[in-house]
């Protein structure tokens, strides 16, 4: 061998070397701003298997590829992983209703990054990144003016029943994933080609996309679930980011109007309302929903005012009063200035709200459908930061 072939061969080795190290032992990347500490290459397979739940794992050149590429952008893993603290709890909420493994919510990872106005170029949108298609026949409403692909609740829950359908279709959840990526008759033609059931077996046939769709959910739900050994922690997210509540409306609202009416600044409410296309919420028969920061929320549907009774505060004669006077109209006098709240914690440990608010012989009605917050075990409620408890006047 020659010199130049020995030295194009040393190379190539030390190469490899090196790209097996980040995997094989500790990194010191402290001029970098932080350590990044590797795994023995002996427990990868392993480390990958718990964190990938029910889907097949190989330690292909591939996967490593993959987590080195999250490894290294540092900063935008950090902010993905900031986003997860907003989505993840949703994601597990509707992941647990449909008895489906936890692990799939990285899969909203590596189809949008975790931004619910991902638009991919082939017209796919939304944390879940679903086609137009599918998602009218998944029962989202979809306009010029509203896209429910970007809502976070109702695009997890229309994402995850079709995902559903195809493990039930194929009965593994990695030939699911694969179909969820190039749909269903593309694996089922390489299914055929191949002769077996196996994703690894039959890659070869699928598209080049799909070939990488499973090794990159692989390497994200390693990276998110260890990021912290590599030194990558998750940017600052404000609590009116995640410590939210929303409600149906019915009437027409600007994004202003609700500012306005809430407190709460215009950029969080575009943040947290990501289906409205055009800074306004349409005027719906079906209702469309609000989400707002839970302080805001109190604000924007009138329960900060201290005149402010919970129904678990009255006395059963009250509120069989109080319902008398809903079921006919007819104004009594010490509810004239009063609001009632029923207040509960719902199985799943967020707050349900229906306020009846009775002012002038007006009427209006809130019921806030759901809690979103990290603070899942706690009881979120207004009587955090606001005195909601007096009775005045009611004998």
């Amino acid at each position: 061998m020659s010199i130049k072939g020995a030295l194009c061969a040393f190379v190539a080795l030390w190469s490899v070397v090196g790209t097996l190290s980040v995997m094989a032992k500790p990194v010191d990347r402290a001029n970098e701003g932080y350590v990044a500490v590797g795994y023995e290459s002996d427990d990868l397979e392993e480390r990958l298997r718990w964190s990938s739940g029910p889907v097949s794992v190989r330690v292909t050149s591939e996967v490593k590829r993959r987590i080195r590429q999250y490894i290294e952008v540092e900063r935008e893993t950090a902010e993905i992983l900031a986003r997860k603290e907003r989505f993840f709890p949703i994601f597990e909420m509707y992941l647990k209703k449909y008895e489906m493994p936890e692990a799939l919510k990285y899969v909203a990872v590596i189809e949008s990054s975790l931004n619910p106005e991902a638009r991919s170029k082939s017209g796919a949108v939304g944390l879940w990144q679903l086609m137009k298609r599918t998602a009218r026949m998944l029962g989202l409403h979809i306009s010029h003016r509203v896209d429910m692909r970007r809502d976070p609740h109702q695009s997890t829950d229309a994402a995850l029943r079709y995902l559903k359908s195809l493990y039930e279709e194929f009965g593994d959840w990695t030939l699911a994933l694969a179909a969820y990526n190039s749909g269903p008759a593309r694996v089922r033609r390489a299914i055929r080609r191949a002769g077996s059931r196996d994703y690894w077996v039959i890659r070869r046939y699928l598209p080049r996309e799909t070939r990488s769709y499973v090794p990159k959910f692989i390497a994200a739900s390693y990276v998110f679930s260890h990021h912290q050994y590599y030194g990558i922690e998750p940017m600052p997210l404000e609590e009116e980011y995640w410590n939210t509540a929303t409600i149906v409306v019915y009437e027409h609202l600007t994004f202003e109007e609700i500012a306005q009416r809430s407190g709460v600044r215009l950029e969080v409410i575009r943040e947290l309302n990501p289906p409205y296309l055009h800074g306004e919420i349409p005027a719906s028969k079906k209702g469309h929903p609000l989400t707002l920061p839970v302080k805001g929320m109190w604000k924007f549907i009138g329960l900060m005012d201290e005149d402010v009774v919970f129904a678990d505060t009255l006395s059963e004669r009250v509120m069989k009063r109080f319902a008398e006077s809903m079921r006919s109209y007819r104004p009594i006098t010490f509810l004239e200035s009063y609001r009632i709240a029923s207040l509960r914690k719902d199985v799943d440990g967020s707050l349900m709200l229906t306020a009846f608010i009775q002012t002038n012989r007006r009427k209006r009605y809130w019921r806030i459908v759901q809690m979103d917050s990290r603070r899942r075990n706690s009881f979120p409620s207004p009587m955090e930061d606001y005195t909601l408890y007096r009775e005045v006047g009611l004998e």
